[in-house]
C-alpha cells in the first residue's frame, strides 16, 4: 500500500540521518528557505539554511488559457484520473507519451479516438521506424490521426459536448476531449525572485 511505501522511504531517511520536513516552502535569499508547517490550524514558519539547494518539484498538467476547461467534458489528465469514464467518442490533444498512452487504451476499448498533435511526427525521440509502426497499428484500429494541426479553440455545440476547431477551420467532435499537451512544473510560490532565478512559461528552471 501507499501508507507502507511512505513508512519505508521515512526509515530510510530516518537511517541515512536526512531530515525530512513537511510544509511549504518559500526563498527568504538564495541560501535560506522559510518552511510553513501547519500545526494546530495555524501556520508556523520555520526557517532551513544551506549552500546548495536542489530542485525536484512536482508538475501539473499545462493549461492553456484558450481551452475551456471544465473538469467535465474538456479535461487533463488529472481531472481523468480523479473521475474516470469511458466516453462514446474521445479527443486527444497532443501525442506526448501520456496522449498516446489514453488515445491507444481507449482505441482497445473501442472507443472513436481522434488525436490532434502540433508536430507532425509523433514522440521524435524514437526511431522513425518505430513511430512509424506505431502510427500504421494506430490507423489500422480506426483511429483518426490529426498531425500538424493546432487547437485554435474549442466550442460546444446545443447538447453541450465539445468541439475542436482547428487552425484550418475543421471541427472535431465528440463526447470527451482529453489534453495531454505536457505539464508545467509546480515552481510558482517559492519566491523565485528572492534567490534570482526565473521560471519560463512551463514553470521550468534553466540549469548551466
Amino acid at each position: 500500500t501507499l501508507d507502507h511505501e511512505i513508512a519505508v522511504l521515512e526509515h530510510q531517511f530516518a537511517r541515512n540521518g536526512v531530515a525530512c520536513m513537511v510544509g511549504k516552502g518559500r526563498f527568504l535569499d538564495p541560501h535560506r528557505i522559510a518552511v510553513s508547517r501547519g500545526e494546530g490550524g495555524r501556520d508556523i514558519d520555520e526557517q532551513v539554511e544551506a549552500d546548495k539547494i536542489l530542485f525536484a518539484v512536482v508538475t501539473s498538467p499545462y493549461r492553456p488559457a484558450h481551452i475551456p476547461f471544465n473538469s467535465s467534458n474538456v479535461i487533463d489528465s488529472d481531472d481523468f484520473i480523479q473521475n474516470p469514464c469511458v466516453p462514446r467518442s474521445l479527443t486527444v490533444v497532443g501525442a506526448g507519451v501520456i496522449g498516446l498512452e489514453y488515445a491507444t487504451i481507449f482505441s482497445a476499448l473501442d472507443v472513436p479516438v481522434t488525436l490532434i498533435e502540433p508536430r507532425d511526427r509523433l514522440l521524435e525521440f524514437m526511431d522513425d521506424e518505430i513511430t512509424d509502426h506505431l502510427v500504421h497499428l494506430m490507423r489500422d484500429r480506426g483511429m483518426q490521426l490529426r498531425l500538424s494541426s493546432e487547437i485554435a479553440s474549442v466550442r460546444f455545440a446545443t447538447d453541450g459536448s465539445p468541439v475542436c476547431v482547428l487552425g484550418d477551420g475543421r471541427q472535431v467532435a465528440s463526447e470527451l476531449v482529453l489534453f495531454t499537451a505536457g505539464r508545467v512544473g509546480a515552481t510558482a510560490g517559492l519566491g523565485l525572485e528572492n534567490c534570482g532565478l526565473a521560471a519560463d512559461a512551463r514553470g521550468r528552471l534553466t540549469a548551466d
